[in-house]
């Protein structure tokens, strides 16, 4: 892999291995963290608050959401929240800023609809839910359609490891992209 300022490496981890709230996200070590903080999302009709957890870097931001199950309308107005957030602070900047999670829906729902319009998929739409006989896509890896672009070099679901059984860990496969910065 080249240098950290030309490739970086994105997952989305398996829930609820890296925090307890089921959002993570994996990038190489020391990047040289600027701030972290949380986007609060509101409950509205799902099942339960959740939390965008946000990480900035002097030239990246790495976010992480685990929207609604239960409702879409929720799903949809915590997606707005976030683009919203995010564009307010960094649409106009030249960060690459990268949004992954588990959105609890497939491409061709309204709440991806929206996230398209603001954000460019770079994962793909490969199965990655459920672990085990995967059948729909509801994980992504986006990037912020601003002034930072990508060139993606592989994107995947990861389902052949080395060691472990991530089936064992969560209910969702990781979802991995490999990309050069320009």
């Amino acid at each position: 892999m080249k240098n950290f300022t030309k490739s970086i490496l994105l997952a989305l981890c398996l829930p609820a291995m890296l925090v307890s709230c089921g959002n993570g996200g994996n990038a190489p070590k020391n990047p040289g963290e600027k701030a972290d903080y949380n986007i609060t999302l509101p409950q509205g009709e799902g099942a339960e608050q959740r939390v965008c957890a946000v990480i900035e870097t002097p030239k990246y931001v790495f976010a992480s959401v685990h929207l609604d199950h239960v409702s879409s309308v929720a799903a949809l107005e915590q997606a707005r929240i976030v683009t919203t957030t995010l564009q307010k602070a960094y649409y106009k900047s030249h960060k690459h800023v990268f949004l992954c999670g588990d959105m609890n829906v497939t491409p061709e729902s309204e709440v991806m609809k929206y996230y398209f319009k603001h954000w460019t998929n770079l994962s793909g739409t490969g199965v990655s839910f459920p672990s085990r006989d995967s059948k729909i896509c509801i994980d992504y890896i986006l990037l912020m359609k601003n002034k930072a672009k990508v060139n993606v070099l592989d994107a995947k679901v990861c389902r052949k490891f080395e060691t472990g059984d991530p089936q064992m860990a969560s209910d969702h496969l990781p979802v991995y992209v490999e990309l050069e910065l320009l």
